[in-house]
This record gives structure tokens, sequence and C-alpha cells, in this order.
């Protein structure tokens, strides 16, 4: 359930996407079922070129690049937080799609979600997992 980017990475090798995914679609054509690990294996490709944006505009917003410096530090509450959700929020959507009821999910689905996204390495973190991270600083505190 990794991209890319993050197998190159956490093998500390450079290695092009292209050539990660050979062997995925070979083994899907032959029946296999390792192109259900990628992210976006269920989503349809949409054809980006020679159509108008039909999404709606924001009237008079501001650009991202205008924000102010303090933001970048990440020292205050709401900095941090806001694209970190959105990111958990679709890494979680991964799991449990869009619409689904969250009444129906067991306890160790959910567990198994966690124990995933725990686990699976993360570029700001170097392509260390939250895990890794998270009890290397608990071994230090103990020492």
């Amino acid at each position: 359930d990794w991209s890319p980017e993050q197998v190159s990475g956490k093998l500390e090798i450079t290695i092009s996407h292209e050539r990660i995914y050979q062997p995925i679609w070979a083994d899907k054509q032959c029946g296999g079922t390792l192109y259900q690990h990628l992210r976006h294996s269920n989503k349809k490709r949409k054809t980006r070129y020679g159509s108008k944006d039909k999404r709606g505009q924001i009237r008079n917003r501001i650009s991202i690049d205008e924000r102010p410096e303090i933001v970048a530090q990440k020292t205050r509450i709401g900095d941090w937080e806001r694209g970190l959700n959105e990111n958990t929020n679709g890494l979680i959507r991964q799991y449990f799609t869009k619409g689904s009821s969250f009444e129906n999910i067991t306890d160790d689905a959910v567990e198994a979600v966690m124990h995933k996204l725990n686990h699976r390495p993360r570029k700001t973190l170097n392509f260390r997992t939250p895990h890794e991270v998270f009890f290397a600083e608990k071994e230090k505190e103990a020492a």
C-alpha cells in the first residue's frame, strides 16, 4: 500500500516509478492482485487535456505563497494540523471508502488500518515510519 516514492525512499535506492510499476502491471495481466495494493488501484484516470476546468473559483482568494512566514514555522496550533488532517483523512479513505458507514466497521478493522498507516514510510520523516520515529523517541527518553 505504498507509493513508488515510498518504496524507493525506504529501500534507499533511486528507481523510477515506471520501473516499479512494470512488474505490478505484468502481474495484473496474468491475473495477479499486486495492483490492489496501489493507493489508487480502483480510480479511473481522467483525461485533463482539451477540457476546461469546471471546478468553482474562489473570489478574492489569496495565494498560498502569500501566507505569513510564521505559518512555515508551524509553531502555532492550526499551522501544522490542517494539511496533516487532510492527508490522514485521504489515507483512511483508501481503506474505508467515501460514503461507507463507520457504524459497521469493527475495532479489528480499525486496528488493522491503524497498523498499516503507522508502519507506512513518510517522506517528511525521511522515509521512516511514524512507528519507528515514535519508538525511537521513547527509547531516548527511557535511556
